[in-house]
């Protein structure tokens, strides 16, 4: 419990950061090799790592709620990251090219020291901060990314201190309370300074006002597949949404990438993915709406991960009751040349077979007068080298596989080469089936995306 003095103690700067202005980036000049050596990857801030992994969760800790729906990936914030009950969001745009001018909202080291300062929030010349800022890091102090709150002597924690300076982006000045991220003094090493407390939240909500869930757009799942982008929530507008997307920097500018013109029945919202998106988050612009509550809540997306595997399209049954099964193996990912294997099971034993493919969408049409099998893969095709599916005749014991990304790398004229990021490909199986009309049968289709 927190007496209501400490709830007043907080102090504002007389600004408050318009949606045009929510970008953040961060040019990763850092020097020390601890600000850096964080190299483990978490799902729920995709593309980030050591610094800028670090400055991408002390800017989020100030937003409306958990990061990505959970707040996970601070070992020292049980409760997540984010969170702070007001309408604030931040647009996060991950790289910069340069520490950029005084208006661009990047994140740098800068070289020198400052006695007793380990960094400074500045503004466009004139003012106010409302058009902008930039936070510089002293060179001096030794950088520590995290993520564990145990840091060695003389390190200082960049998250914490990078959660307290966009405090004063934001529009915060210092705080009389001691335990606050907004305190004047780092204690210790500044991890404490990583999770807000009471007072910044009673500060940031008097800047961005209390958070509205009766108006405020709200995302509640994310997903991607065959380049189509759906997200779900709540408070969608009926016309007018925007989708705001991490560019695939590093960028000179911190735009989002965006999807405009979006109509909605209020709960779904659904979009091709547009080129140069990039890892990181997915926020929606409400139509119409462009205070402080006009913007969501954050859900991660990497549109580069190798996205899951589906099958679809009915698989026709054998002439000796067999029905193909299609999965897969590893990852089709550009940068392999082996690992991503197409396997069929319960074939026809004894027959002579072929995986093909294409990438030109899904199709669902009949193979044959008669036939239970369908052409699941549309037009044009590429055929692979014939094999026998062993087993024995007559019987469902057949089986064949294909190392697609080794066939592909050793077939540079076949088609999807160069193979490129985001394709989505289909996938079949034919097998020889005499008693069958064509004297053939195809499994169901399967359907994989190509990842870096």
């Amino acid at each position: 419990v927190f007496a209501p003095t400490d709830l007043r103690a907080f102090a504002v700067l007389g600004f408050s950061l318009p949606q045009s202005v929510r970008d953040v980036r961060v040019f990763n000049n850092f020097t020390s090799a601890s600000a850096n050596d964080n190299q483990v990857a978490d799902p729920s801030w995709p593309g980030a790592r050591g610094a800028v992994l670090a400055i991408w969760k002390g800017c989020a800790e100030w937003c409306s709620e958990l990061h990505d729906g959970t707040g996970a990936g601070d070992p020292h914030q049980p409760g997540g990251v984010g969170a702070s009950g007001s309408n604030f969001e931040i647009a996060w745009q991950g790289l910069a090219t340069s520490v950029g001018g005084l208006g661009d909202r990047v994140h740098s080291e800068i070289s020198g020291s400052n006695p007793g300062v380990y960094a400074f929030t500045e503004g466009p010349l004139g003012g106010p901060w409302n058009n902008g800022w930039r936070i510089r890091y002293y060179q001096a102090w030794t950088w520590n990314d995290g993520p564990d709150a145990t840091l060695p002597a003389n390190h200082v924690d960049l998250q914490g201190v990078a959660c307290h300076e966009h405090g004063h982006a934001l529009g915060l000045g210092h705080s009389n309370v001691s335990t606050a991220t907004m305190w004047a003094f780092v204690i210790g090493n500044g991890v404490d300074e990583r999770s807000i407390e009471a007072d910044d939240r009673a500060g940031v909500q008097q800047v961005y006002g209390v958070f509205d869930p009766l108006l405020k757009p709200h995302l509640d799942t994310l997903t991607l597949s065959g380049g189509v982008v759906t997200l779900t929530g709540s408070n969608f507008a009926a016309s007018a949404n925007e989708i705001w997307f991490t560019q695939a920097g590093p960028a000179a500018t911190g735009t989002p990438v965006k999807f405009t013109g979006l109509a909605s029945n209020g709960s779904v919202l659904t979009a091709p993915l547009p080129s140069g998106v990039g890892p990181g988050d997915v926020l929606v612009k409400k139509g119409g709406l462009t205070g402080p509550k006009g913007l969501s809540n954050a859900l991660a997306f990497d549109p580069w991960s190798c996205a899951a595997v589906s099958t679809y399209c009915t698989a026709g049954q054998s002439s000796n009751g067999c029905i193909p099964v299609l999965s897969a193996q590893g990852s089709p990912n550009v940068a392999a040349s082996s690992g991503f294997t197409l396997q069929a099971t319960n074939v026809e034993g004894n027959r002579s077979a072929l995986f093909f493919y294409g990438n030109s969408g899904r199709a669902a049409s009949p193979w044959a007068p008669g036939s239970t099998s369908s052409l699941c893969v549309q037009a044009p095709f590429q055929r692979t080298l014939a094999q026998s599916t062993g087993g024995n005749a007559a019987s469902c014991d057949g089986a064949c596989s294909l190392d697609w990304r080794a066939w592909l790398a050793a077939n540079p004229t076949a088609l999807g080469n160069p193979l490129t990021a985001g394709t989505v490909f289909q996938a079949q199986l034919w097998y020889r089936d005499p008693a069958a009309p064509k004297s053939t049968n195809l499994s169901g289709g399967i359907e994989f995306t190509a990842c870096p």
